[in-house]
């Protein structure tokens, strides 16, 4: 027997084996199967991308939390309303135009 007829022999059986509807069927169940479980570690990666900066995050602000804040003077603001004595005997007009700021 000759090699090259046992290579072409070998290729027409590939070449049938291929054309079988079984196996195109199983060849499109694999692509499907190995597509689907590409999809699934992306997922799993985002997620765990997404979980880690979120823990993060958080471990951010509960130590930004734990400092001791700053404690500032307290300081009310006072108004013009305030400085004057609150029983006057002023006429009500004069209250109304300082009070806007007219006097």
């Amino acid at each position: 027997m000759n090699f090259k007829d046992t290579w072409f022999t070998a290729e027409q059986k590939a070449l049938d084996l291929s054309k079988r509807p079984a196996l195109k069927r199983f060849n499109e169940i694999c692509v499907n199967v190995i597509h689907t479980v590409f999809l699934l570690l992306l997922c799993v990666l985002v997620f765990t991308f997404l979980l880690a900066l979120a823990i993060v995050e958080l471990g951010i602000t509960k130590l930004n939390s734990l400092k001791k804040p700053v404690e500032e003077d307290q300081v009310t603001e006072v108004s013009e309303k305030d400085l004057y004595p609150q029983n006057t005997s002023e006429p009500e007009v004069i209250k109304k135009m300082r009070d806007a700021g007219q006097l």
